[in-house]
């Protein structure tokens, strides 16, 4: 498939990796991922947790984290169901997988000094969970991006209909 690709643009390569050298390299890429990952939220301060789900036939939830300078996404897993309690699990094997001690792990969290969601009530559910694991006081955002398209569709409708 590369090659094909190449070719499309003039470019052509007689050796490319095998698939196991493929996937080699990708193993290792999330391993260096890992490793980023945890030496950037270890060494800051004032993260921002940001909870990201998506449902389009399946359950998806994801973890990012802000920094201040960079957003980070530390994982998408696919769920089982839509729980907030399911959500606190994958968030820990998330911050779990990116750290090398449970010390890590908590001191990520530890690191957590607000939370953006939608205004979904599972994820205010996740927030007040971990919010009980933190050790300070954390303040909760609400995005307010879909209420803001869900009022743009509506109005370019009407105004379709004025036209």
């Amino acid at each position: 498939i590369i090659q094909s690709v190449l070719e499309l643009f003039d470019i052509h390569v007689e050796n490319l990796p095998s698939k196991s050298t493929a996937a080699v390299l990708t193993s290792e890429i999330g391993v260096v991922s890992r490793f980023h990952l945890n030496e950037e939220l270890t060494n800051s301060s004032n993260i921002q947790c940001i909870e990201m789900q998506q449902q389009k036939g399946k359950n998806f939830y994801g973890v990012q984290f802000n920094t201040g300078e960079k957003v980070l996404t530390a994982g998408v897993r696919e769920v089982c169901d839509g729980m907030g309690e399911t959500y606190v699990d994958v968030t820990k094997d998330i911050l779990s997988d990116i750290s090398e001690k449970d010390v890590e792990s908590v001191k990520i969290l530890n690191n957590v000094s607000c939370f953006m969601t939608d205004r979904c009530a599972t994820e205010q559910k996740v927030n007040d969970i971990l919010t009980k694991e933190i050790d300070h006081d954390v303040h909760s955002f609400k995005c307010s991006i879909h209420p803001l398209l869900q009022f743009a569709d509506v109005c370019i409708e009407e105004i379709f209909k004025i036209e």
